[in-house]
């Protein structure tokens, strides 16, 4: 029968963790180097009959003030506790170019939006769409992803899905600065009925979501961002499993909670839009680099080259580091596209989405100097699928490796 929130919650951790390791085993395509050594998925199966089997994705959504923001939610799902479970699922990837324009233009009215798109992206195998409401299996984890300026929510779908297959709930909410939706903007850009903040939209999705329907608490979940999503990473008050920053971090304020909590950096020398190393001008201005600001946490800063596969299995070592820098590209390099972008990090199936879309306007972008954010490095080099082989079961064994 249907069990009670607080039951699914109480699962034993070590009933967890066994399925924990027969899903990653079954299901995961990565390299067995980062997953442990859990037992074989014929042997899991044994266990238990009721043993998660796949994925879940549901296209969620929290109410704020009136405004209803959208959330994808993945979480590991068995076939008895799915209803309405259907084949792969799709994800809604919505692309305003409208939005884009405004947001970039800095326009305080609505423009016509002839070329906005929605994409439909296919999930990877073993992810499934359910219906709203569908209960997932017992877990003890969870994680919010925040997408950055003009993201999306299915940017850091790469690790949404890696972390439901490895047993977490997670909830990756639409922020003011996406760019799927052209009705809502930035607060510093529409005063007047404006979104919700970014901090009123994690905390919803955090209470609505993962607390009221999983029983999971702030110090249950960890937080991934990715660029400005790293800053909402960085200030969200609170305890937290672990943070984790891509492709953006700075110098935090004495005793703030990101110093507190076990965190991951991960920047690359590629990165045009926020450096890794200090610069004195450029597009947007000098900056003392990524590097100072890790560096200000003091010591014990585990030193990891994002370019080697082995050096990343470090994040998987038992106990795993509980601070760590993953840097792509030495200060000296001199060739910046050998390394990733500031958009390199997030899915090739939304960044190719936005080649699809945006390919089109790249010149008149060029002729009004508006800037890029390396979506024109992206359309060259074409290595998200790269960077995310190694670097996407790293994180996900980190986290996992933190909570054991």
């Amino acid at each position: 029968g249907t069990r009670s929130q607080h039951q699914r919650a109480s699962t034993s951790g070590a009933a967890l963790k066994g399925r924990r390791h027969w899903l990653l085993a079954s299901v995961s395509p990565w390299p067995a180097a980062f997953m442990g050594n859990g037992p074989s998925s014929s042997a899991a199966a044994s266990e238990t009959a009721d043993a998660p089997t796949f994925a879940a994705f549901e296209d969620a959504s929290v109410v704020i003030a009136g405004q209803r923001v959208p959330v994808a939610l993945w979480y590991p799902q068995t076939p008895s506790g799915s209803p309405g479970a259907g084949g792969e699922a799709t994800y809604p990837y919505k692309i305003s170019v409208a939005k884009i324009a405004r947001v970039l233009l800095r326009l305080g009215f609505p423009l016509p939006n002839l070329l906005d798109r929605e994409l439909q992206v296919r999930a990877r195998p073993g992810v499934r769409g359910v219906e709203s409401g569908g209960e997932g299996f017992p877990s003890s984890r969870g994680a919010v992803l925040c997408h950055g300026y003009l993201g999306s929510r299915f940017d850091l779908v790469d690790y949404a899905e890696g972390l439901a297959e490895a047993g977490f709930v997670v909830a990756a909410p639409e922020f003011a600065e996406s760019l799927s939706n052209p009705d809502v903007m930035p607060g510093n850009m529409a005063p007047a009925g404006a979104s919700a903040s970014r901090q009123d939209i994690l905390d919803a999705a955090i209470g609505d979501l993962l607390d009221k329907r999983f029983g999971l608490k702030r110090r249950d979940i960890a937080l991934v961002g990715h660029s400005a999503g790293s800053g909402t990473v960085a200030l969200t008050p609170g305890t937290f499993t672990a943070r984790v920053c891509i492709a953006g971090f700075r110098e935090p304020d004495p005793g703030s909670d990101v110093r507190k909590d076990p965190l991951l950096v991960i920047a690359s020398k590629g990165d045009n839009v926020i450096s890794l190393y200090p610069r004195t001008g450029g597009r947007f201005g000098p900056s003392d680099g990524i590097v100072a600001a890790v560096a200000s946490l003091g010591a014990g800063v585990a030193e990891i080259d994002g370019a080697s596969a082995a050096a990343l299995q470090r994040l998987a070592e038992n106990p795993p580091p509980a601070k760590a820098f993953v840097k792509y590209g030495s200060e000296n390099d001199d060739d910046d596209k050998a390394v990733p972008c500031h958009i390199s990090f997030l899915s090739s199936r939304t960044n190719d989405g936005m080649v699809e879309v945006l390919r089109p306007l790249l010149p008149l972008a060029r002729f009004l100097n508006i800037p890029l954010l390396d979506f024109d490095v992206y359309e060259e080099t074409r290595d998200s699928d790269q960077v995310a082989q190694s670097l996407v079961p790293a994180v996900v064994a980190w986290l996992v490796a933190l909570r054991k």
